[in-house]
């Protein structure tokens, strides 16, 4: 499996240990305006972000979809099916993740139009509050 095959396959299965092995040291992740630095941080965020909720949804599929844009930079549709009280709701965004010698240098996130809101309603309309 391609390094960045095996990035997203442990992420999709919230393998953040594994996952961090992908990363450069000094990886930078671009986040909603926000600039995180080194490895332990970045990967912090991802697991971060999926403990903010575990336990309170009933499930959770991850998926995703990568498209390779040449010059070791790969696009990663990332696809989050949440489910609560017998209501389904899924969750779309991407980011570009920048490799050097097989490593992670740089990722940028980015939010689709209208996602952000979309998941947050879902969340307040079944009690669910980040953590």
């Amino acid at each position: 499996m391609s390094p960045v095959n095996s990035f997203v396959h442990h992420l999709d299965n919230n393998e953040f240990i594994q996952a961090k092995e992908f990363l450069d040291l000094d990886v930078i992740y671009k986040f909603r305006g926000k600039e995180i630095i080194g490895a332990d941080n970045v990967i912090g965020c991802y697991q971060g972000s999926y403990e903010s909720v575990e336990g309170q949804l009933d499930e959770i599929i991850l998926e995703s979809e990568i498209i390779d844009l040449g010059s070791d930079r790969y696009r990663t549709n990332y696809i989050d099916i949440l489910f609560k009280n017998g209501k389904q709701h899924t969750h779309r965004c991407y980011q570009v993740l920048q490799f050097s010698k097989g490593k992670i240098k740089a990722i940028e996130h980015f939010d689709i139009d209208g996602e952000v809101q979309l998941l947050e309603t879902f969340f307040k309309e079944n009690g669910i509050i980040r953590k």
